[in-house]
């Protein structure tokens, strides 16, 4: 029998979701429709890659409107939920914000269809798609040809900034990214007394960075302090900061920002906007739909 593409990845795949869902199954049994529910959020998350999270919960727009409290997969990179808890627990409802969704599932253990009852199961699924998708399709469109979600609504008279704002950015949509994170920070060589460590003049008297082609992107040393990527012009730093250390070594340095106990939250934000900003090349997702669907020969 012809092999489908990529080592019958379609046909492993599959597999994969029905021994999970025989192994829920035999410790739940499916009497209750939310344990089914459950048990495909329990797959998904399995074998979905991590950038996509997975919740029970609804859709809401800016306004707060809510539909759904099915399953939803949504962007976990770029909008991760309000909620503090386990990535693993998806027993409490979410709401997930429309421009971070990618698709909505209705679950239902059995569906029930009849001609002559508008109220079997069939139908209320149904319905509730078509509101979900309906609520979805009032988020902001984003052209299918767009380049760049941050300049492609940038009105006519001001095209002239970004010539400036592309020094400040990568020359390609997925660059590397690299970044130390510490919790503490102090200098082991030797014992300094009488000086603040969290001084400017200090950092930039007593750090030294290894003078590499290719150096971290951001280095956080604790909750107060933080190098951040800036340029520099005319041998000066700019107050302007960069996403990334790669606009050529001899135009960026470290900026220090000294901020009391909000060095991670700044943390956070840079690597919310980088993975925002990285557009990684396409998966053959269609090829391997396409060879599945078609006709195999023996």
């Amino acid at each position: 029998m012809a092999k489908y593409l990529y080592d019958d990845f379609i046909v492993r795949l599959s597999e994969k979701f029905i021994r999970r869902l025989e192994e829920i199954e035999s410790d739940f049994n499916f009497e209750l429709g939310d344990e089914f529910e459950f048990a495909l959020c329990d797959i998904l998350q399995d074998l979905l890659p991590d950038k996509f999270g997975v919740a029970r919960g609804f859709v809401v727009d800016q306004n707060g409107n809510k539909k759904g409290d099915d399953i939803i997969i949504y962007d976990r990179n770029r909008f991760p939920t309000l909620r503090l808890r386990d990535k693993d627990t998806i027993h409490r409802l979410e709401n997930i914000p429309i421009e971070a969704v990618y698709a909505y599932i209705e679950a239902k253990h059995t569906i029930e269809y009849d001609f002559e009852n508008k109220n079997c199961n069939f139908f209320k699924a149904f319905e509730q798609a078509i509101e979900v998708k309906k609520l979805i399709s009032t988020r902001n469109p984003r052209n299918i040809l767009s380049f760049n979600p941050y300049f492609e609504n940038t009105p006519f008279f001001e095209r002239g900034r970004i010539e400036e704002n592309l020094k400040l950015l990568p020359s390609i949509n997925n660059p590397a990214f690299s970044c130390i994170v510490a919790r503490n920070f102090k200098f082991s060589t030797r014992t300094i007394k009488n000086i603040d460590i969290n001084s400017i003049d200090f950092l930039t008297q007593n750090i030294l960075i290894p003078k590499e082609d290719v150096i971290p992107d951001l280095i956080v040393l604790n909750k107060d302090i933080i190098f951040y990527p800036a340029l520099i012009e005319d041998g000066n730093i700019t107050d302007t900061s960069l996403l990334f250390m790669n606009n050529g070594k001899d135009k960026v340095a470290y900026r220090i920002l000294i901020r009391k106990n909000i060095a991670f939250g700044i943390f956070i934000s840079h690597l919310l906007y980088v993975i925002d900003w990285i557009k990684l090349d396409k998966m053959p997702w269609n090829l391997i739909h396409f060879d599945a669907t078609r006709n195999k020969e023996n």
